[in-house]
């Protein structure tokens, strides 16, 4: 396997068809969007790099294999922003530290552009994210699906340092 890489969406608009078919396979019902297309449309506007809202991808040799983005609003029943958005890795590099390596380059870009705080919602990727310093904030429905809402504080010197040890019990 290919050594992964973090780069600017902005760097690949190519990409963007790639990333909105799987937005769509993975999370149509929660975004609440009939087509790819619709999604690609979002995405364009995510082709930044020092504002809100930016994108990263994961590079595997010349295959993109996962994105992350930032944005400034994620849905209008929580006010709070920015939110980390649209973490996805494609199944053959899940389980390698991809989705680790995007949420932390994620998480330093906010911090560069002097965010201190993030938000994100997951329909079931809450222990990968808690593993990581994410904080439940609550739970909610999404067109008709259970998320959980989440929130990490972040700080410069804490963004590099492992993750405490899950206790054995």
């Amino acid at each position: 396997m290919a050594d992964v890489v973090i780069r600017e969406l902005a760097d690949f608009p190519q990409w963007i068809p790639t990333i909105s078919a799987w937005y769509h396979g993975e999370w149509r019902d929660l975004l609440g969007v009939n087509s790819a297309e619709e999604i690609a449309q979002g995405l364009a506007k995510w082709l930044v790099r020092d504002a809100i809202p930016t994108a990263l991808v994961a590079v595997a040799g010349e295959e993109v294999v996962g994105t992350v983005a930032l944005k400034t609003r994620e849905f209008e029943q929580f006010g709070e922003a920015p939110w980390l958005a649209g973490l996805f890795v494609v199944p053959q590099h899940r389980k390698s530290g991809v989705g680790m390596q995007l949420l932390r380059a994620a998480e330093k870009k906010a911090v560069a552009m002097g965010v201190h705080k993030l938000y994100l919602y997951t329909p079931c990727a809450q222990r990968f994210y808690q593993a990581l310093g994410w904080q439940v904030k609550q739970e909610m429905t999404l067109y008709a699906k259970p998320v959980t809402v989440m929130e990490k504080v972040l700080q410069p010197h804490n963004l590099f340092q492992t993750p405490p040890a899950r206790a054995r019990g």
